[in-house]
């Protein structure tokens, strides 16, 4: 047990398994080859970072797609219900559209 409290710098890092796949492969093969590797694994570690950064870029937008998507369902939901004295009625979409399209 420590008798006092020090404050001390940390350096976090967040990667996504793409990263962390590829830095772990990177670090086995630059000590494999005691500090000096191939060219040719040179550019294929380059390779596939840039690969991996493809990856990640392309699953953030299908996230972002998915998101928008259930939340324009959950808006649209939100506009068939009401509530009322503490109960949830779901209209009818038939009524819905009858009332949006009286107000044109």
């Amino acid at each position: 047990m420590s008798d006092r409290e020090i404050h001390v710098y940390v350096e976090v890092q967040i990667r996504t398994i793409a990263m962390d796949f590829w830095a772990s492969l990177e670090h086995k093969i630059f000590y494999k080859y005691n500090k000096t590797i191939p060219k040719r694994l040179v550019n294929e570690l380059k390779e596939a970072a840039e690969s991996a950064s493809a990856l990640d870029y392309k699953m953030e937008s299908i996230h972002k797609e998915v998101t928008n998507i259930k939340a324009a369902q959950e808006e649209e939901e939100s506009l068939r219900t009401l509530n009322w004295n503490n109960e949830t009625f779901k209209l009818p979409t038939g009524l819905l559209q009858s009332i949006l399209s009286s107000e044109k």
